[in-house]
């Protein structure tokens, strides 16, 4: 009687626990599935553009760049949904500011980029670096803005690389060894234009005049007629200013070949050339993107472009389209991973193929990616023919000044 209670407790015993590992089990099983059917946070990407003001223009259409990237993508990357979410800088200094601070501090974004003016740009600068939030550039980048940052990076370049190509081009292609020239005196002036000054005189070039206007000038013919005559001309004529520089240039009756440090979102650009028309004829400018580039899935995107807008994409569409096609590469190397530790590491490291060229990061001391230069010439039928394209590499010295250099 004895044995068969010890037999019936040792039996019971053992059912329990049975009962209780195959209960574990389940709510172990019913964890996971839980786990596994929750959907991620989505990224947040936080877009600076310019939207209004003086550089509206570039805004706009870098905001349809990245959109019909982002389409094209479902919204999605590495498995999780993208929040786009776009913020107006208006031109301004202390408005990109504001914007900067409520997509970092209310809605936290895991990633930044923008806005394309300079003065922005430098304004948030060290916020960026203390916040340690990854920014990506939306267009050649001026020095103040990029140069011993950790956490900004400039997948299009600097624009001192621009000027630099350019006057390469002017001297050693071209045969150019005296210049005249001009730009709107904001930053990106002084870094395209002051790019080619610095860099023809340095190949033994001789610059005869160097022009900085006020922005928002529309009347050129008085400084024209101060102009001496050189082998060429070389203004910097950011939108509205080239629409009216152009074809002032033609009244003074002026004759010097036209090159330009960079292009001003106008050369590259159909839409703006039939504008400016006939004087436009046989200038050549440096640019980051035309529609006619031979790059990677560029036909297709201008395909796509012109499908949706009812026109050819200008610059900054392409520069702004390029720009996502880096940042998806970036998260879909991450795995989706939007650790800033682990997004600052993939930023540098990644190689991707875009519209505008490929984007890649030689250098360990800063996080600017190599120039990828495109020389184009206005045909007689207004189309902007590419004729070279010219490579740039930018490191430092010790004082952190600019050493570019060609890449072959």
């Amino acid at each position: 009687m004895r044995k068969s209670r010890l037999l019936v407790l040792l039996l019971s015993a053992i059912v329990i626990s049975l009962l209780v590992l195959s209960m574990a089990a389940c709510e172990e099983e019913e964890a996971t599935t839980t786990t596994s059917a929750t959907p991620a946070e989505p990224i947040k990407i936080g877009m600076m553009l310019d939207l209004q003001g003086f550089l509206a223009w570039t805004g706009t259409d870098n905001q349809k760049g990245m959109e019909l990237a982002l389409e094209q993508v479902n919204y999605e990357v590495a498995g999780r949904e993208i929040d786009f979410i776009v913020e107006d800088c208006a031109s301004d200094a202390a408005t990109t500011m504001d914007k900067f601070r409520k997509l970092v501090d209310t809605d936290q974004v895991d990633i930044l980029a923008g806005p394309v003016g300079g003065a922005g740009g430098a304004a948030i600068s060290p916020a960026i670096e203390e916040a340690q939030i990854p920014k990506v550039e939306l267009a050649p980048s001026e020095e103040v803005t990029i140069a011993q940052r950790e956490w900004t990076f400039a997948p299009h370049g600097s624009g001192a690389m621009y000027g630099f190509a350019v006057a390469d081009y002017a001297y050693n292609d071209l045969g150019y060894r005296t210049a005249v020239g001009m730009a709107s005196d904001f930053e990106a002036g002084h870094q395209f234009f002051g790019g080619f000054v610095t860099s023809f005189k340095a190949l033994g070039g001789q610059v005869l005049d160097e022009i900085y206007y006020p922005p928002g000038t529309t009347d050129f013919l008085p400084f024209f007629a101060s102009l001496k005559e050189a082998d060429c001309f070389a203004p910097w004529w950011p939108g509205a200013d080239g629409l009216s520089g152009f074809p002032q240039y033609a009244e003074s009756g002026l004759t010097m070949p036209i090159i330009q440090p960079e292009d001003g979102g106008l050369t590259a650009s159909r839409e703006a050339l039939k504008q400016i028309g006939e004087p436009a004829v046989g200038c050549i400018a440096g640019t980051l993107y035309t529609y006619l580039m031979d790059t990677p899935g560029n036909p297709e995107f201008v395909a796509a472009f012109e499908a949706k807008y009812g026109a050819k994409p200008g610059v900054f569409a392409g520069a702004g389209y390029a720009t996502m096609q880096y940042i998806l590469a970036v998260l879909e190397s991450t795995n989706g991973d939007v650790t800033p530790e682990v997004l600052q590491t993939a930023m540098h490291e990644v190689r991707v193929d875009t519209v505008c060229g490929e984007v890649y990061f030689p250098n360990e001391e800063n996080n600017i990616a190599v120039g990828r230069i495109a020389m184009l010439k206005v045909s007689e039928d207004l189309e902007p023919a590419v004729v070279k394209i010219i490579k740039v590499n930018e490191t430092h010295d010790a004082q952190w000044t600019p050493i570019l250099s060609l890449v072959e």
